[in-house]
Protein backbone atom coordinates (compact mmCIF):
# COMPACT_ATOMS: atom_id res chain seq x y z
CA UNK A 1 0.00 0.00 0.00
CA UNK A 2 2.73 2.28 0.20
CA UNK A 3 4.48 1.75 -2.59
CA UNK A 4 1.30 2.58 -4.60
CA UNK A 5 0.24 5.73 -2.46
CA UNK A 6 3.86 7.04 -3.43
CA UNK A 7 4.00 5.98 -7.39
CA UNK A 8 0.33 8.64 -7.26
CA UNK A 9 2.65 11.45 -5.57
CA UNK A 10 4.99 11.29 -7.83
CA UNK A 11 2.24 11.63 -10.57
CA UNK A 12 0.50 14.69 -8.90
CA UNK A 13 4.26 16.23 -8.71
CA UNK A 14 6.21 15.28 -11.68
CA UNK A 15 10.17 16.74 -10.82
CA UNK A 16 8.96 19.44 -8.86
CA UNK A 17 11.74 21.53 -7.45
CA UNK A 18 9.09 23.78 -5.08
CA UNK A 19 10.37 21.61 -2.20
CA UNK A 20 13.88 22.88 -2.88
CA UNK A 21 12.46 26.71 -2.95
CA UNK A 22 10.39 26.34 0.36
CA UNK A 23 13.59 25.24 2.17
CA UNK A 24 15.46 28.52 0.54
CA UNK A 25 12.68 30.25 1.94
CA UNK A 26 12.76 28.65 5.35
CA UNK A 27 16.42 29.82 5.46
CA UNK A 28 16.43 33.17 4.15
CA UNK A 29 13.63 33.88 6.42
CA UNK A 30 15.35 32.50 9.34
CA UNK A 31 18.61 34.79 8.56
CA UNK A 32 16.14 37.37 8.14
CA UNK A 33 14.25 37.40 11.64
CA UNK A 34 17.04 36.76 13.85
CA UNK A 35 19.03 39.21 12.15
CA UNK A 36 18.80 41.86 15.16
CA UNK A 37 19.36 39.00 17.93
CA UNK A 38 23.49 38.51 16.78
CA UNK A 39 24.49 40.97 20.21
CA UNK A 40 22.18 39.78 22.38
CA UNK A 41 24.40 39.38 25.69
CA UNK A 42 24.41 36.41 27.87
CA UNK A 43 21.81 36.28 30.07
CA UNK A 44 20.49 34.16 33.26
CA UNK A 45 22.03 31.55 33.35
CA UNK A 46 24.28 31.95 30.22
CA UNK A 47 26.45 34.22 32.15
CA UNK A 48 27.26 30.98 34.22
CA UNK A 49 26.83 28.22 32.43
CA UNK A 50 28.50 29.56 29.46
CA UNK A 51 30.81 33.13 29.59
CA UNK A 52 31.95 32.05 33.36
CA UNK A 53 32.24 28.61 33.34
CA UNK A 54 35.70 26.65 33.33
CA UNK A 55 34.17 23.58 32.85
CA UNK A 56 34.04 24.39 28.82
CA UNK A 57 37.33 26.58 28.50
CA UNK A 58 38.96 23.34 26.68
CA UNK A 59 38.26 20.72 24.19
CA UNK A 60 40.41 17.87 25.92
CA UNK A 61 40.78 15.87 27.95
CA UNK A 62 36.72 16.16 27.97
CA UNK A 63 36.59 15.47 31.74
CA UNK A 64 35.31 19.19 32.33
CA UNK A 65 32.06 19.58 30.07
CA UNK A 66 31.35 15.49 29.53
CA UNK A 67 30.89 15.63 33.82
CA UNK A 68 30.09 19.01 33.85
CA UNK A 69 26.11 17.77 33.50
CA UNK A 70 23.91 15.30 32.51
CA UNK A 71 23.97 17.18 29.27
CA UNK A 72 26.81 16.06 27.77
CA UNK A 73 26.52 17.12 24.08
CA UNK A 74 24.99 20.30 24.53
CA UNK A 75 27.90 21.49 27.09
CA UNK A 76 30.58 20.02 24.17
CA UNK A 77 28.97 22.54 21.62
CA UNK A 78 29.53 25.48 24.15
CA UNK A 79 33.36 24.43 24.96
CA UNK A 80 33.86 24.18 21.09
CA UNK A 81 32.14 27.62 20.82
CA UNK A 82 34.44 28.75 23.61
CA UNK A 83 37.51 27.24 21.55
CA UNK A 84 36.43 29.50 18.33
CA UNK A 85 34.68 32.59 20.00
CA UNK A 86 36.29 32.87 23.15
CA UNK A 87 33.72 33.93 26.26
CA UNK A 88 31.91 36.01 23.65
CA UNK A 89 33.30 39.36 25.41
CA UNK A 90 32.96 41.64 22.32
CA UNK A 91 29.76 41.68 19.92
CA UNK A 92 31.67 40.07 16.83
CA UNK A 93 32.80 36.71 19.15
CA UNK A 94 29.43 36.92 20.44
CA UNK A 95 27.73 36.44 17.30
CA UNK A 96 29.31 33.20 16.91
CA UNK A 97 27.28 31.97 19.57
CA UNK A 98 24.24 33.16 18.15
CA UNK A 99 24.79 31.69 14.30
CA UNK A 100 25.23 28.18 16.25
CA UNK A 101 21.99 28.91 17.71
CA UNK A 102 19.94 30.36 14.65
CA UNK A 103 21.91 27.40 12.49
CA UNK A 104 20.11 24.98 14.79
CA UNK A 105 17.06 26.05 14.77
CA UNK A 106 16.74 26.61 10.74
CA UNK A 107 17.91 23.03 10.25
CA UNK A 108 14.95 22.22 12.82
CA UNK A 109 12.80 24.14 10.76
CA UNK A 110 13.73 22.23 7.77
CA UNK A 111 13.71 18.78 9.54
CA UNK A 112 9.79 19.59 10.74
CA UNK A 113 9.52 20.74 6.74
CA UNK A 114 10.29 17.64 6.02
CA UNK A 115 8.56 15.56 8.59
CA UNK A 116 5.36 17.08 7.30
CA UNK A 117 5.65 16.88 3.39
CA UNK A 118 6.47 13.18 3.94
CA UNK A 119 3.20 12.50 6.01
CA UNK A 120 1.30 14.40 3.51
CA UNK A 121 2.74 13.26 0.80
CA UNK A 122 2.94 9.29 1.49
CA UNK A 123 0.86 8.95 5.50
CA UNK A 124 -2.23 7.42 5.25
CA UNK A 125 -4.98 8.94 4.24
CA UNK A 126 -2.69 11.89 2.49
CA UNK A 127 -4.29 11.97 -0.79
CA UNK A 128 -6.67 14.88 0.07
CA UNK A 129 -3.11 17.08 0.64
CA UNK A 130 -0.89 15.42 -2.12
CA UNK A 131 -1.63 18.52 -4.26
CA UNK A 132 -0.42 20.86 -1.69
CA UNK A 133 2.12 18.92 0.64
CA UNK A 134 5.08 20.80 0.24
CA UNK A 135 3.47 23.99 0.51
CA UNK A 136 1.34 23.14 3.62
CA UNK A 137 4.76 21.58 5.13
CA UNK A 138 6.72 25.01 4.13
CA UNK A 139 3.59 26.66 5.96
CA UNK A 140 4.08 24.76 9.09
CA UNK A 141 7.46 25.27 9.02
CA UNK A 142 7.45 28.82 8.45
CA UNK A 143 4.69 29.67 11.12
CA UNK A 144 6.81 27.37 14.12
CA UNK A 145 9.83 28.95 12.91
CA UNK A 146 9.05 32.63 13.20
CA UNK A 147 6.60 32.53 16.23
CA UNK A 148 8.11 34.84 18.65
CA UNK A 149 7.95 31.94 21.64
CA UNK A 150 11.01 30.33 20.12
CA UNK A 151 13.41 33.20 20.59
CA UNK A 152 13.51 31.87 24.68
CA UNK A 153 15.63 28.87 22.88
CA UNK A 154 16.98 31.06 20.02
CA UNK A 155 18.03 34.18 21.60
CA UNK A 156 18.69 33.37 25.07
CA UNK A 157 22.02 31.47 23.56
CA UNK A 158 21.61 28.76 26.88
CA UNK A 159 19.12 27.77 25.64
CA UNK A 160 20.86 26.16 23.15
CA UNK A 161 20.34 23.08 24.86
CA UNK A 162 16.36 22.84 24.06
CA UNK A 163 16.84 23.73 20.76
CA UNK A 164 19.33 21.14 19.97
CA UNK A 165 17.35 18.58 21.98
CA UNK A 166 14.06 19.28 19.36
CA UNK A 167 16.81 19.06 16.58
CA UNK A 168 17.50 15.58 17.52
CA UNK A 169 13.86 14.58 18.36
CA UNK A 170 13.10 15.85 14.71
CA UNK A 171 15.91 14.15 13.28
CA UNK A 172 15.28 11.02 15.10
CA UNK A 173 11.63 11.18 13.16
CA UNK A 174 12.54 12.51 10.14
CA UNK A 175 14.90 9.66 9.69
CA UNK A 176 12.06 6.83 10.52
CA UNK A 177 9.78 8.70 8.22
CA UNK A 178 12.43 8.37 5.51
CA UNK A 179 13.06 4.68 5.95
CA UNK A 180 9.23 3.91 5.13
CA UNK A 181 9.62 4.84 1.93
CA UNK A 182 13.19 4.21 0.80
CA UNK A 183 14.82 1.64 -0.99
CA UNK A 184 17.04 1.43 2.12
CA UNK A 185 15.42 1.48 4.88
CA UNK A 186 17.78 -0.41 7.89
CA UNK A 187 20.46 2.66 7.40
CA UNK A 188 17.35 5.20 7.82
CA UNK A 189 16.33 3.41 11.38
CA UNK A 190 19.46 2.94 12.83
CA UNK A 191 20.07 6.83 12.41
CA UNK A 192 17.14 7.43 14.04
CA UNK A 193 18.47 5.37 16.61
CA UNK A 194 21.05 6.86 16.70
CA UNK A 195 19.74 11.00 16.74
CA UNK A 196 17.71 9.77 19.60
CA UNK A 197 21.04 8.58 21.66
CA UNK A 198 22.22 12.04 21.02
CA UNK A 199 19.14 14.37 22.20
CA UNK A 200 19.27 12.14 25.60
CA UNK A 201 23.05 13.39 25.34
CA UNK A 202 21.63 16.78 25.04
CA UNK A 203 18.13 17.08 27.54
CA UNK A 204 16.34 14.70 29.05
CA UNK A 205 13.08 15.42 27.27
CA UNK A 206 14.41 13.59 24.33
CA UNK A 207 13.18 10.72 26.22
CA UNK A 208 9.77 10.82 24.57
CA UNK A 209 11.31 9.96 21.10
CA UNK A 210 9.83 6.45 21.21
CA UNK A 211 6.75 7.18 22.18
CA UNK A 212 6.50 9.88 19.50
CA UNK A 213 7.87 7.49 16.90
CA UNK A 214 5.73 4.03 17.51
CA UNK A 215 2.33 6.74 17.62
CA UNK A 216 3.07 8.06 14.38
CA UNK A 217 4.06 4.53 13.17
CA UNK A 218 0.09 3.57 13.93
CA UNK A 219 -1.64 6.35 12.72
CA UNK A 220 0.30 7.14 9.68
CA UNK A 221 2.14 4.29 8.57
CA UNK A 222 0.71 0.70 10.03
CA UNK A 223 -2.33 -0.73 9.54
CA UNK A 224 -2.33 -2.45 12.97
CA UNK A 225 -0.36 -2.70 16.11
CA UNK A 226 0.26 -6.28 14.32
CA UNK A 227 1.50 -5.20 10.96
CA UNK A 228 3.97 -2.70 12.96
CA UNK A 229 5.76 -4.81 14.98
CA UNK A 230 6.02 -7.37 12.32
CA UNK A 231 7.52 -4.77 9.95
CA UNK A 232 10.59 -3.42 12.91
CA UNK A 233 11.01 -6.49 14.85
CA UNK A 234 14.76 -5.54 15.81
CA UNK A 235 14.05 -1.27 16.02
CA UNK A 236 11.44 -0.98 18.48
CA UNK A 237 13.43 -3.17 21.14
CA UNK A 238 16.19 -1.11 20.25
CA UNK A 239 14.47 2.67 20.13
CA UNK A 240 12.74 1.88 23.32
CA UNK A 241 16.20 0.29 24.92
CA UNK A 242 17.76 3.70 24.58
CA UNK A 243 16.04 4.24 27.85
CA UNK A 244 18.14 1.46 29.77
CA UNK A 245 21.23 3.35 28.82
CA UNK A 246 19.24 6.71 29.92
CA UNK A 247 18.47 5.19 33.36
CA UNK A 248 21.78 4.27 33.70
CA UNK A 249 23.63 7.92 32.90
CA UNK A 250 20.95 9.52 35.21
CA UNK A 251 22.01 7.22 37.98
CA UNK A 252 25.72 7.91 37.44
CA UNK A 253 24.87 11.01 38.12
CA UNK A 254 22.10 11.41 40.56
CA UNK A 255 22.86 13.65 42.59
CA UNK A 256 23.80 16.39 39.34
CA UNK A 257 20.42 15.83 38.29
CA UNK A 258 18.49 16.26 41.95
CA UNK A 259 20.06 19.69 42.34
CA UNK A 260 17.38 21.15 40.31
CA UNK A 261 14.86 18.58 39.33
CA UNK A 262 12.20 16.33 41.59
CA UNK A 263 13.79 17.31 44.89
CA UNK A 264 12.96 21.05 44.99
CA UNK A 265 12.83 21.65 48.73
CA UNK A 266 8.75 23.06 49.57
CA UNK A 267 7.10 21.82 46.34
CA UNK A 268 5.84 19.02 46.44
CA UNK A 269 4.66 16.57 43.04
CA UNK A 270 0.80 17.30 43.80
CA UNK A 271 1.53 21.24 44.40
CA UNK A 272 3.73 21.20 41.14
CA UNK A 273 0.94 19.00 39.14
CA UNK A 274 -1.62 21.23 40.44
CA UNK A 275 0.37 24.53 39.30
CA UNK A 276 1.16 23.27 35.49
CA UNK A 277 -2.57 24.05 33.88
CA UNK A 278 -1.95 27.39 34.72
CA UNK A 279 1.36 27.47 33.40
CA UNK A 280 -0.16 25.68 30.35
CA UNK A 281 -2.91 27.90 29.81
CA UNK A 282 -0.17 30.74 29.42
CA UNK A 283 1.60 28.86 27.22
CA UNK A 284 -1.63 28.11 24.88
CA UNK A 285 -2.47 31.79 25.06
CA UNK A 286 0.87 33.12 23.72
CA UNK A 287 0.97 30.63 21.53
CA UNK A 288 -2.33 32.38 19.97
CA UNK A 289 -1.63 35.97 20.94
CA UNK A 290 2.33 35.84 21.48
CA UNK A 291 2.33 39.24 23.26
CA UNK A 292 3.59 40.15 26.81
CA UNK A 293 6.17 37.17 27.12
CA UNK A 294 8.65 37.06 29.59
CA UNK A 295 11.65 35.77 30.34
CA UNK A 296 11.69 34.37 34.19
CA UNK A 297 7.95 34.15 35.54
CA UNK A 298 8.82 33.25 38.93
CA UNK A 299 5.92 31.20 38.35
CA UNK A 300 3.82 31.05 42.08
CA UNK A 301 2.57 28.19 43.08
CA UNK A 302 -1.18 27.59 42.56
CA UNK A 303 -3.13 27.07 46.21
CA UNK A 304 -6.55 27.86 46.42
CA UNK A 305 -9.28 26.70 44.11
CA UNK A 306 -9.66 30.13 41.88
CA UNK A 307 -5.97 29.48 40.99
CA UNK A 308 -6.51 25.88 40.29
CA UNK A 309 -9.90 24.84 38.86
CA UNK A 310 -10.59 27.08 35.54
CA UNK A 311 -6.98 25.92 34.69
CA UNK A 312 -7.64 22.46 35.23
CA UNK A 313 -11.03 21.98 33.82
CA UNK A 314 -9.61 23.61 30.43
CA UNK A 315 -6.32 21.29 30.45
CA UNK A 316 -8.35 18.38 30.82
CA UNK A 317 -10.81 18.92 28.58
CA UNK A 318 -8.37 19.11 25.67
CA UNK A 319 -6.74 16.09 27.22
CA UNK A 320 -10.34 14.22 26.49
CA UNK A 321 -10.16 15.97 23.17
CA UNK A 322 -7.31 14.77 22.54
CA UNK A 323 -7.55 10.95 23.54
CA UNK A 324 -10.92 11.64 21.59
CA UNK A 325 -9.51 12.43 18.27
CA UNK A 326 -6.48 9.97 18.39
CA UNK A 327 -9.51 7.17 18.59
CA UNK A 328 -11.54 8.71 15.99
CA UNK A 329 -9.59 11.11 13.88
CA UNK A 330 -5.98 9.76 14.69
CA UNK A 331 -4.14 12.52 12.18
CA UNK A 332 -5.59 15.05 14.08
CA UNK A 333 -4.88 13.37 17.35
CA UNK A 334 -1.39 12.97 16.90
CA UNK A 335 -1.28 16.66 17.13
CA UNK A 336 -2.45 16.56 20.13
CA UNK A 337 -0.48 13.60 21.78
CA UNK A 338 2.83 15.71 20.24
CA UNK A 339 1.77 18.60 22.56
CA UNK A 340 1.17 16.77 25.69
CA UNK A 341 3.58 14.45 25.65
CA UNK A 342 6.46 16.51 25.07
CA UNK A 343 5.33 18.69 27.73
CA UNK A 344 5.02 15.96 29.90
CA UNK A 345 8.27 15.64 31.25
CA UNK A 346 8.53 19.52 32.76
CA UNK A 347 5.14 19.74 33.21
CA UNK A 348 3.00 16.51 35.11
CA UNK A 349 4.13 15.70 38.48
CA UNK A 350 7.98 15.90 38.40
CA UNK A 351 9.30 19.24 40.41
CA UNK A 352 10.74 21.23 38.49
CA UNK A 353 12.45 24.27 40.31
CA UNK A 354 11.06 26.93 37.72
CA UNK A 355 7.61 25.83 37.19
CA UNK A 356 7.60 27.82 33.82
CA UNK A 357 9.70 28.99 30.84
CA UNK A 358 8.72 29.42 27.52
CA UNK A 359 11.49 27.46 25.82
CA UNK A 360 9.37 23.85 27.23
CA UNK A 361 7.24 24.81 24.42
CA UNK A 362 10.15 25.02 21.81
CA UNK A 363 9.37 21.71 20.15
CA UNK A 364 5.36 21.16 21.22
CA UNK A 365 4.61 24.47 19.26
CA UNK A 366 5.30 22.16 16.02
CA UNK A 367 2.18 20.83 16.94
CA UNK A 368 -0.28 23.31 17.26
CA UNK A 369 1.63 24.84 14.35
CA UNK A 370 0.53 21.75 11.83
CA UNK A 371 -2.72 22.11 13.66
CA UNK A 372 -3.66 25.62 12.62
CA UNK A 373 -2.15 25.57 9.11
CA UNK A 374 -3.40 21.79 8.20
CA UNK A 375 -6.50 22.59 10.07
CA UNK A 376 -6.95 25.70 8.57
CA UNK A 377 -6.67 24.31 4.67
CA UNK A 378 -8.94 21.62 5.87
CA UNK A 379 -11.38 24.19 6.54
CA UNK A 380 -11.01 26.24 3.47
CA UNK A 381 -11.48 22.94 1.43
CA UNK A 382 -14.25 21.89 3.22
CA UNK A 383 -16.34 25.40 3.47
CA UNK A 384 -14.86 27.02 0.38
CA UNK A 385 -14.03 30.12 2.41
CA UNK A 386 -11.15 31.77 1.02
CA UNK A 387 -10.25 28.39 -1.03
CA UNK A 388 -7.51 26.42 -0.69
CA UNK A 389 -4.86 29.03 -2.45
CA UNK A 390 -6.41 31.75 -0.40
CA UNK A 391 -5.59 30.25 2.74
CA UNK A 392 -2.20 28.88 2.00
CA UNK A 393 -1.07 31.54 -0.20
CA UNK A 394 -2.75 34.65 1.65
CA UNK A 395 -3.88 34.15 5.39
CA UNK A 396 -0.79 32.01 6.37
CA UNK A 397 2.33 33.94 4.70
CA UNK A 398 0.54 36.85 6.08
CA UNK A 399 0.64 35.03 9.68
CA UNK A 400 4.02 34.46 8.92
CA UNK A 401 4.94 37.99 8.38
CA UNK A 402 2.97 39.07 11.50
CA UNK A 403 5.06 36.46 13.32
CA UNK A 404 8.28 37.30 11.98
CA UNK A 405 8.03 40.88 12.57
CA UNK A 406 6.57 40.05 16.70
CA UNK A 407 10.20 37.90 16.66
CA UNK A 408 11.84 40.81 15.52
CA UNK A 409 10.61 43.05 18.24
CA UNK A 410 11.03 40.68 21.06
CA UNK A 411 14.79 40.19 20.12
CA UNK A 412 15.48 43.92 20.63
CA UNK A 413 14.51 43.25 24.48
CA UNK A 414 17.10 41.18 24.62
CA UNK A 415 20.07 43.59 23.33
CA UNK A 416 20.24 45.28 26.11
CA UNK A 417 20.56 43.33 30.13
CA UNK A 418 18.90 46.38 31.71
CA UNK A 419 15.94 46.44 29.24
CA UNK A 420 15.06 43.13 29.67
CA UNK A 421 15.62 43.01 33.49
CA UNK A 422 13.40 46.07 33.09
CA UNK A 423 10.96 44.25 31.03
CA UNK A 424 11.05 41.28 33.53
CA UNK A 425 10.56 43.13 36.79
CA UNK A 426 7.45 44.97 35.23
CA UNK A 427 5.69 42.00 34.18
CA UNK A 428 6.34 39.79 37.64
CA UNK A 429 7.07 42.42 39.98
CA UNK A 430 7.22 39.63 42.70
CA UNK A 431 10.48 38.62 41.26
CA UNK A 432 13.55 38.94 43.41
CA UNK A 433 15.77 37.03 40.97
CA UNK A 434 14.60 39.74 38.17
CA UNK A 435 15.76 42.23 40.92
CA UNK A 436 19.08 40.72 41.52
CA UNK A 437 19.56 40.62 37.75
CA UNK A 438 18.28 43.99 36.76
CA UNK A 439 20.92 45.56 39.58
CA UNK A 440 23.97 43.86 38.03
CA UNK A 441 22.75 44.99 34.63
CA UNK A 442 22.83 48.24 35.87
CA UNK A 443 26.20 48.19 37.77
CA UNK A 444 27.99 46.81 34.54
CA UNK A 445 26.55 50.15 32.87
CA UNK A 446 28.16 51.90 35.72
CA UNK A 447 24.54 53.20 36.94
CA UNK A 448 25.64 52.34 40.90
CA UNK A 449 22.98 54.48 42.25
CA UNK A 450 20.32 53.07 40.71
CA UNK A 451 21.52 49.26 41.30
CA UNK A 452 21.41 50.12 44.72
CA UNK A 453 17.86 51.28 44.94
CA UNK A 454 17.20 47.99 43.15
CA UNK A 455 19.37 45.67 45.42
CA UNK A 456 17.93 47.69 48.21
CA UNK A 457 14.26 47.11 47.32
CA UNK A 458 14.72 42.85 47.04
CA UNK A 459 16.28 42.82 50.67
CA UNK A 460 13.53 45.02 51.89
CA UNK A 461 10.80 42.55 49.79
CA UNK A 462 12.16 39.29 49.93
CA UNK A 463 14.36 38.89 52.97
CA UNK A 464 13.67 34.98 52.58
CA UNK A 465 15.30 34.75 49.09
CA UNK A 466 17.20 32.01 48.49
CA UNK A 467 19.77 33.80 46.96
CA UNK A 468 19.34 37.21 49.43
CA UNK A 469 23.41 36.24 50.07
CA UNK A 470 24.04 37.35 46.80
CA UNK A 471 22.16 40.25 46.61
CA UNK A 472 23.98 41.70 49.54
CA UNK A 473 27.11 40.92 48.11
CA UNK A 474 26.37 42.65 44.95
CA UNK A 475 24.91 45.53 46.66
CA UNK A 476 27.77 45.51 48.45
CA UNK A 477 29.89 45.73 45.13
CA UNK A 478 27.37 48.88 44.29
CA UNK A 479 28.06 50.71 47.77
CA UNK A 480 31.97 50.05 46.88
CA UNK A 481 31.83 51.57 43.61
CA UNK A 482 29.35 54.37 44.51
CA UNK A 483 32.56 55.46 47.31
CA UNK A 484 30.66 54.58 49.96
CA UNK A 485 33.23 52.25 51.83
CA UNK A 486 31.64 51.94 55.43
CA UNK A 487 28.01 50.65 53.68
CA UNK A 488 29.94 48.09 51.33
CA UNK A 489 31.74 46.64 54.23
CA UNK A 490 28.42 46.19 56.64
CA UNK A 491 26.81 44.66 53.43
CA UNK A 492 29.30 41.90 52.54
CA UNK A 493 28.99 41.04 56.47
CA UNK A 494 25.58 40.75 55.86
CA UNK A 495 25.64 38.37 52.85
CA UNK A 496 28.27 36.42 55.05
CA UNK A 497 25.11 36.21 57.54
CA UNK A 498 22.83 35.21 55.19
CA UNK A 499 24.94 32.35 54.19
CA UNK A 500 28.63 31.63 55.95
CA UNK A 501 29.43 28.91 53.01
CA UNK A 502 29.35 31.60 50.46
CA UNK A 503 32.84 32.26 49.38
CA UNK A 504 32.32 35.52 47.57
CA UNK A 505 31.77 37.80 50.44
CA UNK A 506 35.13 36.84 51.86
CA UNK A 507 37.20 37.28 49.05
CA UNK A 508 35.63 40.89 48.41
CA UNK A 509 36.23 41.81 52.05
CA UNK A 510 39.75 40.41 51.03
CA UNK A 511 40.07 42.81 48.22
CA UNK A 512 38.74 45.82 50.00
CA UNK A 513 41.33 45.31 52.92
CA UNK A 514 44.37 44.57 50.39
CA UNK A 515 43.07 47.74 48.48
CA UNK A 516 43.49 49.92 51.83
CA UNK A 517 47.43 48.19 52.22
CA UNK A 518 45.93 45.92 55.16
CA UNK A 519 47.27 42.73 53.72
CA UNK A 520 48.00 40.85 56.82
CA UNK A 521 43.84 41.45 57.83
CA UNK A 522 42.97 40.77 54.37
CA UNK A 523 44.84 37.08 54.17
CA UNK A 524 42.69 35.22 56.22
CA UNK A 525 39.52 36.52 54.23
CA UNK A 526 41.35 34.93 51.04
CA UNK A 527 41.68 31.78 52.76
CA UNK A 528 38.05 31.01 53.62
CA UNK A 529 37.26 32.05 50.02
CA UNK A 530 39.60 29.25 48.64
CA UNK A 531 38.76 26.97 51.54
CA UNK A 532 34.68 27.36 50.39
CA UNK A 533 35.32 27.43 46.88
CA UNK A 534 38.69 25.53 45.90
CA UNK A 535 38.20 25.47 42.06
CA UNK A 536 37.97 29.14 41.75
CA UNK A 537 40.89 30.04 39.86
CA UNK A 538 40.75 33.90 41.12
CA UNK A 539 40.73 33.26 44.82
CA UNK A 540 43.59 31.40 44.54
CA UNK A 541 45.42 34.30 42.65
CA UNK A 542 44.20 36.72 45.21
CA UNK A 543 45.58 34.59 48.51
CA UNK A 544 48.80 33.61 45.89
CA UNK A 545 49.07 37.68 45.27
CA UNK A 546 48.19 38.26 49.30
CA UNK A 547 51.54 35.72 50.43
CA UNK A 548 53.75 36.22 47.78
CA UNK A 549 56.13 38.71 49.82
CA UNK A 550 55.44 36.22 53.09
CA UNK A 551 55.38 32.93 52.04
CA UNK A 552 56.93 32.60 48.32
CA UNK A 553 56.39 28.75 48.02
CA UNK A 554 52.98 28.71 49.07
CA UNK A 555 52.16 31.39 46.63
CA UNK A 556 53.47 29.93 43.54
CA UNK A 557 51.26 26.86 44.24
CA UNK A 558 48.21 28.87 44.54
CA UNK A 559 48.94 30.34 41.80
CA UNK A 560 49.84 27.05 39.62
CA UNK A 561 46.63 25.86 41.05
CA UNK A 562 44.98 28.84 39.67
CA UNK A 563 46.43 28.13 36.24
CA UNK A 564 45.55 24.22 36.76
CA UNK A 565 41.73 25.47 37.06
CA UNK A 566 41.69 27.83 34.32
CA UNK A 567 44.98 27.94 31.88
CA UNK A 568 43.69 31.62 30.37
CA UNK A 569 43.90 32.95 34.06
CA UNK A 570 46.51 35.87 33.22
CA UNK A 571 46.79 37.35 35.82
CA UNK A 572 47.59 34.15 37.62
CA UNK A 573 50.10 33.43 34.85
CA UNK A 574 52.12 37.03 35.18
CA UNK A 575 52.59 36.74 38.69
CA UNK A 576 53.64 33.38 38.85
CA UNK A 577 56.36 34.82 35.73
CA UNK A 578 57.17 37.61 38.22
CA UNK A 579 57.68 35.51 41.63
CA UNK A 580 60.16 32.88 39.47
CA UNK A 581 62.20 36.07 38.37
CA UNK A 582 62.96 36.92 41.67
Amino acid sequence: MGKKKRKQKEVVLPKSRAHWYCAALIIVCGICIYANSFDAPFVLDGRKEIENNTAIRRLWPPWGWLTYNVRPLAYFTFALDYQVFGSGGDKGRLAGYHAVNLAIHVAAALLLFGIVRQTLLHGRGAIRYAEHATYLAAGVALVWMAHPLQTQSVTYIVQRIEALMGLFVLLSLYCFVVAQWSQAPQRWLVLSIVACLLGLATKEVAAVIPLLVIVYDRIYVAASWKELFQRHRWYYPTLFGTWVVFGIVMAAQWSTYQRRVGNVEGLTPIEYALSQPGVLSQYLKLTVLPVGQCLDYWWPVATTPAEIAPWLILILGLLALTFWALYRHPGWGYLGWWFFIILAPTSSIVPIIDLAFEHRMYLSLAGLAALFVVGGYEVSQRTGFLGKRGWLFGVVPVVVLVLGGLTVLRNETYRSRVMLWRDVTAKAPHNPRAGLNLGLALSEEAKHHEAIVVFLKVVQEHPDYEQIADVWNNLAASYLEAGDGRNARQAFEQAIRANPTYALPYNNIGIMLAQSRQIDRAVPYFRKAVDLEPGNAEYHTNLGQAIEKTDKEQAEMHFRKALEIDPSHQRARSNLQKLNRR
